[in-house]
């Protein structure tokens, strides 16, 4: 691998030492294209957070066959600096090669306290820009500005109007991007800086996927009232704090917007008249029509979008939201479908089960020791609930076994009617 990763790999040949002990206190061995490369060349890994739970792993996983003579190699992770490994039990340091790796060996150029809190998927655009653009030695907001321009393509500089900002925030949303909090503080003291937004309350927007979605829907037939030229009442209350009127029909921002509705994030409405063109997506007009245009677009969109085999966990999440309202709708056409639907169904759904099970082939074994936070698997979650207690009060974890993604779409559909105020992803 030409990038970070190779770093990392070249101090793992197969054979040199039974054990290898690693301080990896950002993670970057949890990491899934890293964690399968070392799979693939023969090592086993464990994740040392306790003693007891550790003793147990090793004693009844590893310690028979390193008794019997047999040839493993070993890697036991800590997720702490180099000086935390004197926390391993004895017996599995005294023999054990001893290495550790951070971010900072990595991208020497950036601060490091900024780079820990980036996500791990965007490691690989980072290390290419960073090759591609040489910045030199940056301190904490220069590292900002540079990880906001070239892994999050935000340039807080060129957000001038509100049709930049707006179509910022959709593409942030709309692509589910994982920009962390120092990150977006530093993007709304920028936004701030300029004196342009100071009614957008921009921190909830860029952090609150459907408080965004809201704001977006209820200013929606404000846009529509404009646009057939029946202007609705000025006071009427909003819920969501910003401007009452939004540039829905900048070419820019309207092509996210046509998707959210042809998707089903966004809720079409009642109008008086069905308006021409694009805009007509967000209006209800002959439900079988509308049916039959969403289909298509949510047909293209799932295969448009379907992940390939080196996708992480994270894009078939995102994806699953697409998945979920093309099976939705199909439950809707149901006994009134056409030969061409359910040929078109029965296609996709072939290409998607097909590639959902190459992928779990090849990536779900690498899952398992991903960090907790957020959680990916079962196991992870007692501790994400320890986490977040943070020690004191209690947590309450409600599981509601064996509901689809598609049905909690017909329950968040059915909240949004009866509860209107409240906020629901």
């Amino acid at each position: 691998m030409s990038d970070w990763r190779s770093h990392i790999l070249k101090e793992f040949t197969p054979g040199v030492q039974p054990i290898t002990a690693v301080a990896d206190p950002d993670g970057l061995l949890t990491e899934p294209r890293l964690s399968q490369a070392l799979a693939e060349r023969g090592f086993e890994s464990v994740l040392f957070e306790d003693s007891i739970s550790f003793r147990f792993a090793y004693e009844s996983r590893f310690r028979s066959r390193l008794d019997a003579g047999e040839s493993i190699d070993l890697v036991v992770l800590i997720s702490d600096g180099a000086s935390s490994l004197v926390k391993l039990p004895f017996d599995v340091l005294a023999g054990a090669r001893r290495l550790s790796f951070a971010l900072a060996d990595m991208f020497p150029q950036f601060s490091y306290p900024v780079l820990r809190a980036l996500e791990p998927q965007y490691l690989d655009l980072l290390y290419e820009a960073q090759h591609r653009f040489n910045p030199g030695v940056l301190g904490e907001n220069a590292t900002k500005d540079f990880i906001l321009r070239h892994v999050f393509e935000i340039a807080a500089e060129l957000i001038k109007t509100d049709a930049d900002l707006l179509r910022t925030l959709l593409r942030r949303h709309y692509r589910l991007q994982l920009i962390p909090m120092p990150f977006v503080d530093r993007l709304v003291a920028i936004l701030h800086q300029s004196g342009r937004f100071r009614g957008w309350p921009l921190a909830e927007l860029f952090t609150d996927r459907s408080l965004f979605l809201a704001f977006l829907q209820e200013r929606w037939p404000r846009f529509l009232g404009i646009l057939s030229q029946v202007p609705l009442p000025a006071d009427i209350p909003l819920s969501v704090e910003g401007p009452a009127d939004l540039p829905f029909d900048n070419p820019d921002v309207r092509v996210y917007i046509d998707n959210l509705f042809m998707e089903g994030t966004l809720q079409p409405i009642e109008w008086t008249s069905v308006p021409k063109g694009w805009a007509a997506a967000g209006v209800r007009h002959d439900p079988e029509q509308d049916r039959i245009s969403r289909f298509a677009a949510l047909a293209e969109a799932a295969a448009r979008e379907l992940p390939g085999e080196e996708a992480r966990h994270g894009d078939w999440l995102s994806f699953a939201t697409i998945w979920a309202q093309f099976n939705l709708l199909v439950c809707e056409i149901g006994a009134r479908s056409n030969l061409d639907v359910t040929a078109r169904v029965s296609s996709i759904r072939s290409q998607v089960d097909a590639r959902f099970s190459q992928w779990l082939q090849r990536r779900f074994g690498s899952l398992y020791s991903l960090p907790a936070t957020p959680p990916v698997m079962v196991h992870h979650i007692a501790r994400f609930l320890a986490a977040q207690r943070d020690g004191g009060g209690r947590a309450a974890l409600v599981v509601v076994d064996g509901l689809a993604f598609d049905q909690w779409l017909v329950v968040r559909h059915e909240i949004s009617q009866q509860r209107p105020a409240w906020l629901s992803v």
